[in-house]
């Protein structure tokens, strides 16, 4: 079978992780690529069957966590500014998705294909609080949008007495 455009762009664009970072090709479909080094591994996706989209998430292979493009470019703070969305209908947005991918690797994410320990905590605490703020707005603003106002309470004429009890 024939590598697909989207795997056969992956690898062209992606060499220089087995060049510089020692990263190994350890899987290759037409919608999933992974290589790994000794600590890192780096997985291309390309979910054609939901919305086109391509992105790639990059993780420490002892470890369950993985963080997306958008992830490493936030918390770069990052200044590739080509907006190109992540949706591949075309072969040509297929190309230049990958490719602006492998810039983000390239220019935010050297420390992480090196495995730095240090680096890797630092992203993994800037998530949890990008999560917490996340969480705490949309709490404000669904309490906002709710125009939340408590419940009037009961009024009762006498306080209720079980059956068969007397009066005083």
């Amino acid at each position: 079978m024939s590598e697909s455009l989207f795997e056969k762009t992956v690898k062209t664009e992606n060499s220089f992780l087995a060049g510089g970072f020692n990263f190994k090709l350890v899987s290759s479909t037409e919608r999933h690529v992974r290589y790994e080094s000794n600590e890192v591994y780096v997985e291309y996706y390309f979910e054609n069957g939901r919305g086109y989209e391509i992105d790639f998430w990059i993780g420490k292979l002892d470890s369950e966590r993985s963080y997306s493009s958008d992830q490493i470019q936030d918390f770069f703070n990052s200044n590739i500014t080509e907006v190109l969305g992540k949706s591949a209908t075309t072969d040509e947005l297929v190309r230049k998705i990958v490719s602006h991918l492998s810039t983000i690797l390239k220019k935010d994410a050297p420390k992480l294909l090196t495995g730095d320990k240090e680096i890797f905590n630092e992203l993994q605490k800037f998530n949890q609080q990008k999560i917490l703020e996340y969480s705490i707005e949309t709490n404000l603003r669904q309490a906002r949008n709710n125009d939340y106002k408590p419940l009037p309470q009961p009024e009762f004429p006498r306080p209720l007495r079980p059956r068969g009890a007397g009066e005083d």
